[in-house]
């Protein structure tokens, strides 16, 4: 005789509300036990009926249809001393839908042959929408039969109603889903308490902080020479910034390795191309004994000529002195107002060009030589090497000011060991008092569902007979403000009273306007 078989739940409406059960072994007919005996359902002589085995207060009733384990402690008498455990079940978390042939799937009576699918990765880890969905392995949980647990954590309890996303608001993708996987809800009723082995309070640190004016960038600036071993000639690219409103060109923005975004910027030159230089400048030209300069000497005139031009433009704009001339009147033409346009050209920005940066060497000497181009277009002591900004004509850098940051850090408080929290998350809250009410009409408690409040009973009989919370902090800025209205103000008696430029008033005025909507927490209501 076996002590434990699997049967059916075909009654769970004990009439003695004992959470008995009527049920029929999966080898048995109800027919065939009827004609061995007499009886009336539920009674002491039903060869059906099953009692809890787990304590009642813990213990699951099945549904009808349902499959469970029935013990027998007495394996001689067959149709007494029988007691049942819910199950077995193929998910921890909808035990209510399931049916007698998806509980056996993972049994020797499998009937359905769908098997039930993993539900954690090879990491042990759920899917993202149904993290947090169980109990954590350390801790105690125990589940309803669909969306609510109480769960026993280290020094806390959490109680969460509707912690699934709930099958009736469900899409029809969500709802296959369901069928294998848990999804957790974004809106779950909450109960939390917990302790903390340590009290910590919340401590302001005020942090200086330098910060930079930000401008729009007028003008970008690159070079590059034609040959890193032999260079020879120097070519200047001045972009004007055509777009306001781009963030990746501002001056605290952009840098050296920065992607200009298509249509922003304007290549100043003399057939309207992306590719030709502004302007360029043929080094041997201008030193008759170049080709005999070693290879350290030219790199130091191109450095020299970079900088130059790069501090005359600094110093005059675009039709300095030092580039007097070097500037095509074609371009210069396209300006408006070529004088002013031409000398107002700050913030702009240097760099070498992208291509010049990115150009390939083939040996160390090489890798060197390009280098010490780059680290030699310094414009002065204190001044940007290879690339940087140039804010004015006085300055590389944008005029700063220091503010100060206040950051509120967690610090532990010695003079107490434990701390503890408790929270209750909700969308509407209500604290209920059934025998204090200021309201009209009083809460008819006597009305209400006693089992478990209703949408109806919350938003039809309870929140009209409720008050909003007070904001304690909006309430007492408001009472400044009028404080400072009383106490500042000053007018002739025969006068009405001031209000326009009166900044007190204004601040008054705004705060009272801003009253209902900020003081009022209308989503905890109490009585």
């Amino acid at each position: 005789m076996q002590i434990v078989k699997l049967a059916t739940c075909i009654n769970n409406n004990d009439p003695a509300g004992l959470n008995r059960i009527r049920y029929i072994d999966y080898t048995d007919t109800v027919s065939a036990k009827e004609s061995s005996r007499n009886y009336e359902d539920w009674d002491e002589n039903d060869p059906f009926v099953a009692g809890p085995f787990l304590p009642t207060n813990i213990n699951h009733v099945p549904e009808i249809n349902q499959a469970v384990r029935i013990i027998r402690y007495n394996t001689e008498k067959t149709t007494v001393n029988a007691e049942y455990i819910a199950g077995p079940f193929t998910t921890n978390y909808d035990f209510q839908s399931q049916t007698y042939a998806q509980q056996t799937t993972t049994t020797t009576f499998n009937q359905a042959g769908k098997k039930p699918k993993n539900i954690l990765n090879k990491d042990g880890e759920l899917p993202p929408d149904s993290k947090n969905a169980f109990a954590k392995n350390k801790h105690f949980g125990i589940d309803g039969k669909y969306g609510s647990d109480v769960i026993f954590t280290d020094n806390g309890i959490v109680l969460r109603g509707g912690k699934l996303l709930t099958k009736e608001s469900a899409t029809q993708k969500e709802r296959k889903k369901i069928a294998d996987f848990p999804i957790v809800s974004k809106k779950v009723a909450k109960l939390q308490l917990k302790k903390f082995p340590q009290k910590k309070i919340p401590v302001t640190e005020k942090n200086p902080r330098t910060v930079y004016e930000n401008a729009n960038l007028k003008y970008i600036i690159e070079y590059s020479v034609n040959s890193i071993t032999n260079p020879t000639i120097l070519d200047f690219y001045i972009i004007q910034v055509t777009s306001q409103y781009e963030y990746l060109l501002k001056s605290n923005s952009f840098t050296e390795f920065t992607v200009i975004p298509s249509g922003t910027t304007s290549l100043l030159n003399i057939d309207n191309t992306t590719t030709t230089p502004t302007f360029s400048k043929d080094l041997t030209q201008e030193d008759p004994n170049w080709s005999s300069l070693s290879i350290s000497g030219k790199i130091s005139d191109v450095c020299s000529e970079i900088r130059t031009k790069l501090l005359s433009i600094q110093s005059e704009g675009l039709n300095g002195e030092a580039l007097n001339g070097v500037i095509p009147a074609a371009v210069q033409q396209k300006f408006s107002n070529p004088e002013k346009d031409l000398k107002d050209v700050y913030p702009f920005y240097f760099r070498p060009t992208s291509e010049f940066r990115k150009r390939p060497v083939s040996n160390d000497t090489e890798m060197n030589l390009k280098q010490s181009i780059l680290s030699g277009v310094k414009l002065s002591g204190n001044g940007p090497t290879e690339s940087g900004l140039v804010w004015s004509r006085e300055s590389f850098r944008a005029p700063s000011s220091e503010v100060i940051d206040e950051v509120t850090k967690l610090k532990t408080d010695t003079g107490t060991r434990e701390q503890t929290f408790a929270s209750l998350v909700g969308d509407r809250l209500y604290l209920l008092s059934m025998d204090t009410n200021f309201t009209g009409v009083p809460i008819d408690f006597t009305q209400l569902d006693s089992y478990e409040y209703s949408q109806d009973d919350y938003l039809n009989k309870i929140d009209p007979n409720t008050y909003a919370l007070v904001r304690g902090e909006i309430l007492l800025e408001f009472l400044r403000a009028m404080y400072n209205v009383l106490s500042t103000h000053v007018h002739n008696i025969n006068k009405p009273y001031a209000r326009s430029d009166y900044d007190a008033h204004n601040i008054m005025e705004d705060l009272f306007n801003k009253l209902e909507n900020d003081l009022l927490n209308k989503s905890i209501r109490t009585n």
